[in-house]
């Protein structure tokens, strides 16, 4: 069988624009595999087996990077569309307490908004110490302002 390279290059476009039709990222990295082996073939002369294991290798390594290395790091960590006011009266634990010159961090059970960890300081001046039991009371910007449970 005799397969050119451009073969191979029609084959990874007709991937990667099926792709459009389906919900995931899974079709792409076929697609480029075989964009990337048309470039190989017109580089080296390669046959049809050759071709076609290039091709598998590629799609794995492609599919394994995807899923075990670059959609994680991808993953927004807040939730867009949730207001603020959706962690106001929930309780945490300090793991760094917060002064007059720094702010602290709140640690919770289950991730709110997110994350697991926030910034924070006292309400009203209020002095904390690593390992007290907060309620958060307020919201300024990103910080999270606690209070003693």
């Amino acid at each position: 069988m005799n397969v050119q390279p451009w073969h191979w290059l029609i084959f990874g476009l007709i991937l990667m624009i099926l792709e459009m039709f389906v919900p995931t990222f899974f079709l792409l990295w076929f697609g480029a595999s075989a964009v990337v082996t048309a470039v190989l073939a017109w580089a080296f002369v390669l046959g049809f087996g050759a071709g076609v294991i290039l091709w598998l290798v590629l799609s794995v390594i492609s599919c394994v990077a995807w899923f075990k290395f670059i959609q994680p790091n991808i993953k927004t960590r807040t939730t867009a569309g949730l207001g603020g006011s959706v962690i106001i009266g929930e309780i945490g634990m300090l793991t760094h307490a917060p002064s007059a010159d720094r702010l602290g961090k709140v640690r919770f059970s289950v991730p709110k908004v997110g994350s697991d960890e926030w910034l924070c300081r006292g309400a009203d001046g209020e002095v904390l110490q690593a390992g007290d039991r907060v309620v958060v009371v307020q919201i300024l910007g990103n910080e999270l302002v606690v209070r003693r449970k």
